[in-house]
């Protein structure tokens, strides 16, 4: 159990009394690039919030926000009348429980070698428009497949649309705004893409909207994407250089 060994380095970071919040990616999901079809999806939702040691929520996934208070470090909910000073919003999705399949269906959990085959064909579908023929093996429509799911949209508008925090941190497992098609990420979900491009968008047409920026992590290297206002931080595999 990562939480009880000593030798990671985790159960001293517990004793630190600081508070920590996440999500998941595939390999907590369970399964390398898997998404909605993951099986038991339940029963790893049940073993991950207790890894964490919170559960905000009682829907489906593990997307849910958490209100800061940069001041105090005090966990404020989301009914709070007044805003305190260094109020910070953290929205963190869940890029798997709702993913539809790629246009290419993924090999990267099947095979030993299979994340650099599924690196292969991302790049193919993303480089080479093949999406566009995906109907010759029943995937037709695949590049408006869906990563979030309606249902995780509509929270998600709520969410940052009603914010009111002095920054707002979008978190997502996966890179939103890379433009490398060999990685996983929002760029094989092009129409979800602009989605959400957009939903920011109309964040920042809000009167003292507070800035927005986004967390991502997956790719095992450190990169900053994108300009301000859609400023991208990735930092994955923080133990290795």
């Amino acid at each position: 159990d990562m939480k009880q060994n000593h030798t990671i380095g985790y159960s001293q970071l517990l004793q630190a009394n600081i508070s920590i919040y996440g999500t998941w990616d595939d390999h907590d999901y369970g399964g390398n690039d898997m998404g909605k079809y993951m099986p038991n999806r339940e029963e790893r939702q049940d073993v991950f919030w207790n890894f964490l040691g919170y559960r905000p929520h009682t829907h489906e996934g593990m997307y849910h926000s958490i209100d800061i208070a940069t001041n105090n470090n005090k966990n404020l909910g989301n009914d709070d009348d007044e805003k305190p000073n260094g109020h910070v919003k953290l929205i963190l999705l869940d890029t798997r429980w709702f993913r539809d399949n790629h246009c290419i269906p993924t090999v990267a959990h099947l095979l030993p070698m299979g994340n650099a085959v599924a690196c292969a064909t991302r790049w193919a579908t993303a480089g080479l428009n093949l999406w566009k023929y995906a109907k010759w093996w029943g995937k037709q429509g695949c590049d408006a497949a869906e990563l979030l799911g309606e249902e995780q949209w509509k929270w998600l508008r709520h969410e940052l649309l009603s914010s009111r925090a002095d920054l707002n941190i979008i978190v997502s497992s996966i890179q939103i705004w890379t433009t490398n098609p060999a990685m996983e990420s929002w760029g094989q979900f092009p129409k979800e893409q602009e989605r959400l491009w957009n939903l920011v968008k109309e964040h920042y047409g809000k009167p003292s909207a507070g800035p927005v920026m986004f967390w991502s992590g997956d790719v095992h290297h450190a990169e900053i994407i994108g300009q301000p206002g859609y400023l991208e931080v990735t930092s994955s595999g923080m133990t290795h250089h």
